[in-house]
């Protein structure tokens, strides 16, 4: 199971707690070792020149899309700091187009919707990011209990601060003002002041950058495997 509310239904439906092993989803370190924000900064700025970095923070999400995910209120957060630019990185082409319509439409000047890119460019924008933000909305099961997101565990490889929706899905992996900063699910304000409080403090923001990116080096798919083969007696 990847989160504990799976487990719990899993033992719902009869199973033994004895047959189920809780193993959230991880990451591959390799994907980001080495690469530090200077030269993510520079190999982005190289393939697109729009990606050009300014003065401005750098505000980055990176996933799908979907209305559970929360990408347009971090959207409309962004839309609220002065000195921010905010990428948002991926998504299907029809979830593109909504989200670009309305942050074209509400005039969210500093808000950009990169859409889909090549899956190993991913790591340059959450490197590159001054603040990475995972605001999964409370309004979806799946999201409030049932999520182990791929974003997460990247995020925390990234050496970029985290700041995130306070849902029991995620708490299994952030605990906060610890390994990031965790902000009341779908309220733009708070995700908002979330963001400036890590761009405002730099101590903390390194500290939680740092303490997450060390948790993470046992949540590997390496060890993730090992852990289920172990469980197995194989």
């Amino acid at each position: 199971s990847i989160s504990s509310a799976l487990a719990d239904q899993y033992l719902g439906f009869g199973i033994s707690p004895h047959n189920i092993l809780i193993a959230p989803d991880a990451v591959s370190l390799d994907r980001y070792n080495g690469l530090t924000k200077e030269d993510a900064r520079k190999r982005l700025t190289t393939s697109d020149r729009r990606l050009a970095i300014s003065h401005k923070q750098l505000a980055i999400y990176t996933g799908h899309l979907y209305e559970w995910k929360g990408a347009s209120v971090f959207a409309e957060a962004a839309s609220q700091l002065e000195n921010v630019r905010a990428l948002i990185v991926g998504g299907t082409e029809g979830d593109v187009k909504r989200l670009r319509s309305e942050v074209n439409g509400r005039g969210w000047k500093n808000v950009e919707v990169i859409g889909y890119v090549a899956p190993d460019q991913i790591p340059l924008y959450q490197v590159a990011a001054d603040v990475v933000v995972l605001p999964n909305s409370a309004k979806s099961e799946i999201s409030r209990l049932h999520t182990s997101p791929l974003k997460l565990f990247e995020y925390m490889a990234s050496g970029a601060p985290i700041v995130a929706s306070d849902l029991p899905s995620l708490r299994e992996v952030l605990r906060d003002h610890e390994n990031a900063i965790l902000v009341e699910a779908d309220n733009v304000n708070a995700l908002a002041n979330g963001i400036k409080l890590i761009l405002n403090d730099r101590v903390l923001a390194d500290r939680l950058a740092a303490t997450a990116r060390k948790d993470v080096e046992a949540l590997t798919w390496a060890a993730r495997a090992e852990s289920v083969i172990r469980f197995c007696g194989v």
